[in-house]
């Protein structure tokens, strides 16, 4: 294998509160430190995505910065803690190994093994670990949302952060939240679209559910 001196780093967690940096900021000291060991620059070549899902394809600023310096020539070796911090989805896994092995590039994991994209080995136990990685995250939503189920069925408030329009434990409503929502929803039967809805808080001041200012999405103007 080509020595390697082109290195990058990319961290990427899911969910993370307003803020917090802890997680990647652990992953980023981890990464710099095999770094230093294997004897690879990183050259400010450090990309970090916080509180960002790689699930559903969504965007993620800063892995289409790394790829695009991947395209451009610019690294031979990305550095993970490890590969589902790289991939979850399996468009993304397929294009990614793709560019990977036309530019050249390496996967060197901290938690995991070197995976050397331009030989089909490196490319088939990529292949095989990223759909154990997608395996776990399909298996946890089906889980989720069998339980979910199950709780609406049993006349149960739904689990997970708490809804707009009700106090944290699901039983009780908040009055002046719970107004709004009802709104919303009478504007939705007449036709107001969903962004509008949550623009039209915005600009009447109305806090969302972690009592900030700002519903950022669509779904914040009723959930």
């Amino acid at each position: 294998m080509t020595p390697l001196c082109k290195g990058a780093s990319y961290e990427r967690i899911s969910k993370a509160d307003a803020g917090d940096e802890d997680g990647v900021i652990r992953q980023g000291e981890d990464t710099a430190e095999l770094a230093e060991r294997r004897g690879i620059p990183l050259q400010g070549r450090r990309f970090r995505d916080n509180d960002k899902s790689a699930t559903h394809g969504k965007h993620r600023p800063q892995y289409e910065l790394l790829m695009a310096a991947v395209q451009r020539g610019e690294v031979d070796v990305i550095i993970v803690y490890m590969l589902g911090r790289l991939w979850r989805n399996r468009r993304e896994r397929a294009e990614g190994i793709e560019i990977l092995r036309k530019h050249e590039v390496s996967v060197l994991c901290v938690k995991g093994p070197e995976l050397d994209l331009t030989t089909a080995a490196g490319r088939l136990l990529a292949g095989l670990l990223g759909e154990v990685d997608t395996f776990e995250v399909e298996q946890m939503s089906e889980r989720e949302q069998r339980e979910m189920r199950q709780r609406v069925e049993r006349g149960l408030p739904p689990t997970g952060p708490r809804c707009f329009g009700y106090t944290a434990d699901g039983a009780m409503l908040v009055e002046d939240e719970a107004a709004e929502v009802k709104d919303c929803f009478h504007a939705l039967l007449a036709g107001a679209t969903l962004s509008g809805m949550a623009a039209g808080l915005n600009e009447r001041g109305v806090l969302n559910r972690n009592g900030k200012p700002g519903h950022t999405t669509p779904s914040a103007a009723y959930s």
